[in-house]
């Protein structure tokens, strides 16, 4: 513990350090453009502010019940790896190991695709493969076959946070939804643990399976329709920022 939160203590203390270097954002509106940028998104035709409110907070609500169901898979990893898979603690480690290059690979793959693929689909598809993956770990019981499953996990895993991240980002320029999405995660990741290990005592990682798998099944309908919802938010705030950067130049 010690050398993970000092890896994470060293790496705060050099950005607070070297922070001060980033240049500041050049400023070409006028006063009256600028108030005008501060506000929060605009909305596009048919959606109300009361219908965003509601969106954003259903999807913090939805993250953190996400966030169980995927951490607690993260809780139980290794004894269900050993108990019902038979994974040795060398194999273990590699699963660990290779899980971490998977969600550097899951970044780099999102980055190079950009927009080009939308984020309804995207996150729809990767909600399904993260359920299909969390349900045949917890049935499987060949180590080999569990370890490629975990590693696969991971991957997804990864690839459909950042997702989340960029759908939260769209809902709001302001940074509305975005700004509590960390937190509203880490709430729901420490109920992870004890959710976790209750289920698999009481009900086996079948079961366990089943339960994880379905809340990803569960969400992929409102999870789909506010990332619908924040792409037509995000055109509108392009279109928005377009007219006032014309008005400027003019």
């Amino acid at each position: 513990m010690t050398n993970a939160f000092g890896i994470v203590a060293v790496l705060a203390l050099a950005t607070a350090a070297t922070v001060t270097w980033l240049p500041s954002s050049p400023v070409k509106e006028s006063p009256e453009t600028a108030k005008s940028a501060k506000t929060t998104t605009t909305l596009p035709a048919g959606v109300s502010a009361k219908r965003l409110t509601f969106a954003g907070t259903a999807f913090l609500a939805m993250l953190a019940v996400w966030a169980i169901s995927e951490d607690s898979l993260w809780a139980v990893l290794g004894i269900m790896g050993s108990e019902h898979a038979g994974l040795s603690d060398q194999q273990m480690s590699l699963a660990l190991s290779a899980s971490t290059a998977g969600g550097v690979l899951a970044a780099v793959t999102l980055t190079a695709l950009g927009s080009r693929v939308s984020r309804t689909v995207s996150i729809s598809v990767l909600l399904i493969l993260g359920a299909i993956l969390k349900l045949s770990a917890s049935l499987t019981t060949d180590p080999t076959i569990y370890l490629v499953l975990v590693i696969a996990w991971n991957t997804v895993y990864a690839a459909t946070f950042i997702v989340l991240v960029a759908i939260s980002a769209a809902l709001d320029a302001a940074g509305r939804w975005s700004a509590p999405l960390l937190g509203t995660y880490l709430i729901g990741s420490a109920f992870a643990p004890l959710f976790g290990t209750s289920v698999t005592a009481s009900l086996g990682y079948p079961t366990f399976g089943v339960i994880i798998s379905g809340i990803s099944f569960v969400l992929l309908v409102p999870f789909a329709l506010v990332s619908r919802l924040s792409a037509r938010t995000e055109g509108a705030y392009r279109h928005h920022s377009a007219a006032i950067t014309t008005t400027v130049i003019a």
